[in-house]
């Protein structure tokens, strides 16, 4: 089980990704349109979601149909189903 202090530290690293990638893309994107064309800046961010897309659909389990108690069961490492 995770601790208090280890949920915050998780919280504090998830919450600083997302602070910086936000204002990474609110920095570049200017830059990106006037150098790539809005057509490129398009197909640049598309083709870096297709990583996400796999992790999404081979690390995420699909959960419809399932109750709390089963998809508590299978993050608990106790797959019976």
């Amino acid at each position: 089980m995770t601790t208090r202090r280890d949920f915050l530290k998780e919280l504090t690293a998830a919450g600083l990704a997302l602070w910086v990638g936000t204002y990474l893309i609110g920095q570049l994107t200017p830059w990106m349109l006037s150098a790539l064309t809005p057509a490129g800046t398009f197909l640049l961010f598309a083709v870096m979601c297709v990583p996400y897309v796999l992790i999404m659909w081979r690390c995420v389990p699909e959960t419809a149909g399932m109750s709390l108690e089963d998809i508590e069961r299978y993050w608990t490492n106790d797959k019976k189903q």
